[in-house]
This record gives C-alpha cells, structure tokens and sequence, in this order.
C-alpha cells in the first residue's frame, strides 16, 4: 500500500514539473510531424503556415501573433476580406491530434466567434456569445455536435487544448476545461488542415504547436 502511495505521489510529482499531459481518447500518438515553440523568431513556412484572406501573422516575442488583414485590403473586396486573423496548418493527414495554446487579445464577437477547425470549415469549436460548441457544416446554420453554453470567452487568457480527429470523430480536450465529443460522416470527407481564427477586428496568439499522426 505504502509502495503504491509513494509511486502515485512521484507520478503527480514529475507530471507537476513537467507540466499538464493530455491524454489522447481516439487513439495513441504516432510520429510527430510537427513542432513549434516559435522562440527562434524565423520566417514561417509559408507552404505549412498558410495565413487566410490575407491576414497577417508573425513571430513576435516567443508567439505567433494574427492580426486581420490591412484596411486597405479589406475595402477592395466585398467578400472574404480578412476581417478576423486567420490561419491554416497543412497537413494530409486524415487522423491526428495537435496540441497548442491560444490567446484572444481583443476583437468583436460576430455570428461565429472565435473558432478552431478540423479542416477548412469543417468540425469547427467556436467560441460564440452563446457559449462554447462544436458544429459542422453551413456556417449560417450548421449541425450542432457538442455545446457547453456555460463556458464563455475570456479575451486576454490562455487556452491550452488538444484536439483529435480520426475516422468520422472529432473530441477535443480543454486543459481544465470541458472536452466536446462530435460524430459526423463529414468529419471524415476532409484531411486538408486545421485552421484557427479569432475575433472581428482583433488580434490573436498562437504558442507551443505539436501535430502527431494518431496511430490506433
């Protein structure tokens, strides 16, 4: 007994220092194929790190920081004018799990919010006035997967998730947080990437970026 306390106790010891370990719930990581702390302030990969609708993102202070497109862009379109910060990682691999963290510094909330998809709008997780959900399809009026209405945005503040996507499921897990669960034939129709994108008019940190291929 003494022996099972004392390795339980040196388990949430080491987990402590080296900080929270999410465990993956539609399989285990394979190879990693991706890793990025963005402390060494190069120019991104501009074929992996696609920015969207001409918004702009670069490396400032340790982060990887979206802003929306320029006014001047935005005046020459009618449409798709980079109104939010947006930004795609490509990837063609159909079942993964990334890890990262994000900041919402400041911005609008409008009919979407601020969301992150498994690829281009996919699976979305988007924080909304109405609260947290996971949803799919038609952006005006999509498939309502998973929703936490209690839990709102809080601009300013970290959020360290991982998100999982494998076959037709998406699950993705909040660091002391909720996790939403989805199950949908379309998840599976799309291995394009996984995007993210912030609020009408503000900025938006991204930080600590791992992709793995999920293995069974």
């Amino acid at each position: 007994m003494k022996i099972r306390l004392l390795t339980a106790l040196l388990v949430s010891g080491i987990a402590a220092i080296a900080g929270f370990v999410f465990q993956p719930q539609l399989g285990t990581k394979g190879d990693l194929v991706l890793s990025e702390d963005f402390s060494h302030g190069a120019t991104l990969d501009t074929k992996l790190w696609q920015s969207r609708q001409h918004t702009r993102w670069s490396i400032a202070d340790g982060v990887l920081h979206g802003q929306p497109s320029t006014p001047e862009y935005q005046a020459s379109r009618k449409d798709h004018q980079g109104l939010e910060p947006r930004l795609m990682i490509r990837t063609d691999l159909k079942d993964y799990a990334i890890e990262f963290r994000f900041r919402v510094n400041s911005g609008e909330q409008h009919m979407v919010g601020a969301f992150f998809e498994v690829g281009h709008h996919f699976a979305r997780v988007a924080f909304k006035k109405s609260g947290l959900e996971m949803n799919i399809g038609d952006l005006k009026n999509p498939t309502i997967l998973a929703s936490k209405p209690e839990v709102k945005l809080e601009t300013g503040k970290w959020y360290h998730v991982l998100a999982e996507t494998r076959g037709d499921q998406t699950v993705v897990q909040f660091e002391g947080g909720p996790t939403l669960r989805g199950k949908d034939p379309r998840i599976a129709e799309h291995a394009d990437g996984f995007g993210i994108t912030g609020l009408r008019g503000g900025t938006i940190d991204v930080d600590d970026v791992k992709l793995w291929a999920l293995a069974p």
